[in-house]
């Protein structure tokens, strides 16, 4: 499948979709998040809910988790102005 054919293939998931969820790496979860998405959502889909999903969160030291959890609610809420959630 070719690159094109892959993004309207995801764009059609998400316009059908009522949740958005982004599984982020906790070792590196700027690394694995999809800012395309999320200027997506913020541009086209502004009502549409956006869940990070911090997977492999045993692997990384607890006050490390504490301050992931920490920045994206503070600073990426603010700079994306979107409903962040985490489970």
């Amino acid at each position: 499948m070719d690159w094109t054919r892959l993004v309207v293939l995801m764009l059609k998931v998400i316009d059908s979709a009522d949740v958005v969820a982004q599984v982020l790496d906790a070792r590196d979860p700027q690394g694995t998040r999809s800012k395309h998405i999320e200027d997506y959502l913020r541009r086209e889909k502004p009502h549409k809910q956006l869940i990070f999903v911090l997977n492999k969160v045993d692997l990384i030291p607890t006050w490390a988790t504490v301050i992931i959890i920490y920045w994206w609610q503070s600073v990426v809420k603010l700079l994306l102005g979107l409903n962040l959630w985490f489970f």
